[in-house]
C-alpha cells in the first residue's frame, strides 16, 4: 500500500537529494573517466570499482524512492499494518544496498592509495588491513540484516510466525565503525605526503585534496547519531526518514572525494587548452592582418620611387636612394679595387614588412613559452620595433672606408 495522501512525510525532500545527489556523483565519476582515457591512457581496478559504485548507489537511490511511496518518511501514528508491511521490506532491500555503496567507494579510495604509493610496503599493508576490515563488518552487516528472522519475510511481515533477533546494538556498531573507517581512510595518506619531497605549499593543496574525504566522515557521523537516536525514539519511521536522507548524501559524497585525487590531470589539461586557444587567436589575427594587406592595391614603379627621390639623408648619414649606385662605381684612390668589395644593394636595401614579423616558429615558440603563474615576467615578441632604421644608422664617409681599407692586412680583406 502506498502512501496515504495528505499526511505529512519526509518524502519529497528524500526523493530530491536521490535524484540530484547521484546525478552530480555521476560528472565527478565521467570526469574520472575521461581523464584516465583520454589524458593518462591508464585504467585501474580502483577506477572500475568505482564505476560499480556508482551504479549500486543509483540502484540506493530508487529503492529509497521507492521506499518512500510505502510509507518512507511518515509519522509513526500514520501508518497501517499494510502500509508498514511494504515499508519494511523496500527498507531491507535499500539497507543491503547502502551496505554495497558503502564498501564500494571505501575499497576505491584504498585502491587508489595502494596505487599512489604503492613504494611503501607498510602503507600499502595498512591499507589492506582496512580494506579488511571494512568488508568485515559491512558483509556482516549484509548477512545479518537478511537473516535476522527466521523465517526471513518476517523480518517485514509481523503477521508470520517465527522470530526475530534484535539489532540495536549491532546497528550502533556498525554505524560507529563506518565513521571511523572514513575518519581513517582520509587521514591515511597525510603522513606520506608530508614526508614527500613537495614544496610547502604543494602538500598543503595535496593534503586538502586527500582531507576531503572528511566530509563524508561528517556525513557518516551526522547519520550514525540520527540512527541512534531513532532506535529510541517513539517516531522512528519519521526519524529513520531523516537518517535515510543522510546516507544519500554520505554515499555520493564519498564516491565524489574519492574522485577529487584523480581530476588533478584534467586542471592542467584545461589550462594548457585555455592558453593554446589565446596563442591561436594571436595567430588569427595575424593572419587577418596579412589578408588585409592583400587587399591593399600595390602602388606602381613611379610612384614608388618618388618618396625615395625626395629622401635627402643628413651628412655623415647613409643615402638610401644613392647607395647602389655610388658604391658600384666608386674605386679605391690607391687602385686596390680588390680591398673593399662593394656594398650589395641587398644588404642595404630597407627590410620589408615580411622581414620585420616574426616568422612562424619563433612566435610559436614565444607563445607557447609562457610565464609561470604568479610571476611578473611577460613572454618575449618580436616586433618591428627592436629592428633599428637603416636610413638613420650613421657611417663614415667615403675617402675614410677606404683610407681605413688600406691599413687592413691582406688576410681581413673581404
Amino acid at each position: 500500500m502506498s502512501t496515504p495522501p495528505g499526511v505529512e512525510t519526509r518524502g519529497p525532500a528524500i526523493v530530491g537529494t536521490a535524484i540530484a545527489l547521484p546525478i552530480f556523483a555521476a560528472c565527478f565519476i565521467g570526469a574520472r573517466i575521461y581523464t584516465r582515457v583520454h589524458i593518462i591512457h591508464f585504467f585501474g581496478i580502483d577506477d572500475w570499482v568505482a564505476i560499480a559504485t556508482l551504479v549500486v548507489s543509483v540502484a540506493y537511490s530508487v529503492c529509497l524512492g521507492i521506499w518512500t511511496h510505502h510509507g518512507g518518511g511518515m509519522h509513526q501514528y500514520d501508518m497501517t499494518d499494510a502500509i508498514e508491511t511494504e515499508y519494511y521490506k523496500w527498507l531491507l532491500i535499500a539497507s543491503e544496498f547502502y551496505a554495497l555503496a558503502l564498501l564500494g567507494y571505501k575499497t576505491a579510495i584504498l585502491l587508489l592509495y595502494i596505487r599512489l604509493f604503492k613504494v611503501n610496503k607498510n602503507f600499502v599493508r595498512f591499507c589492506y588491513v582496512v580494506m579488511a576490515i571494512n568488508a568485515a563488518y559491512l558483509l556482516s552487516n549484509i548477512i545479518l540484516q537478511i537473516f535476522s528472522c527466521t523465517p526471513v519475510p518476517k523480518f517485514y511481515d509481523k503477521s508470520l510466525p517465527g522470530h526475530c533477533v534484535s539489532l540495536k546494538i549491532p546497528d550502533i556498531l556498525w554505524g560507529a565503525m563506518s565513521m571511523l573507517s572514513d575518519f581513517a581512510i582520509a587521514w591515511l595518506p597525510i603522513p606520506i605526503v608530508w614526508r614527500l619531497k613537495l614544496s610547502r605549499q604543494d602538500k598543503i593543496l595535496v593534503s586538502l585534496v586527500f582531507l576531503s574525504g572528511l566530509i563524508a566522515f561528517v556525513m557518516a557521523a551526522t547519520r550514525w547519531i540520527i540512527a541512534t537516536v531513532d532506535l529510541t525514539s517513539e517516531d522512528q519511521t519519521w526519524i529513520a526518514g531523516l537518517a535515510f536522507l543522510f546516507s544519500i548524501v554520505e554515499v555520493n559524497t564519498g564516491i565524489i572525494c574519492g574522485c577529487t585525487a584523480t581530476l588533478k590531470p584534467l586542471f592542467r589539461f584545461a589550462r594548457e587548452h585555455t592558453s593554446r586557444r589565446r596563442s591561436s587567436g594571436t595567430d588569427a589575427y595575424r593572419k587577418e592582418k596579412k589578408r588585409h594587406r592583400r587587399r591593399q592595391p600595390e602602388p606602381s614603379t613611379q610612384e614608388s620611387e618618388k618618396p625615395m627621390q625626395r629622401l635627402q639623408a643628413p651628412p655623415g648619414t647613409l643615402n638610401m636612394s644613392e647607395i647602389g649606385k655610388s658604391v658600384d662605381r666608386e674605386e679605391s684612390p690607391k687602385g686596390t679595387t680588390g680591398s673593399l668589395s662593394p656594398i650589395s644593394r641587398a644588404t642595404t636595401a630597407r627590410p620589408s614588412m615580411a622581414d620585420t614579423r616574426p616568422r612562424d616558429q619563433d612566435f610559436s615558440q614565444d607563445l607557447l613559452n609562457l610565464p609561470r603563474e604568479g610571476t611578473n615576467q611577460q613572454p618575449r615578441l618580436h616586433t618591428s620595433e627592436s629592428i633599428p632604421q637603416l636610413d638613420s644608422v650613421p657611417v663614415r664617409p667615403a675617402h675614410e672606408m677606404d683610407d681605413g681599407a688600406e691599413r687592413l692586412a691582406p688576410h681581413q680583406m673581404v
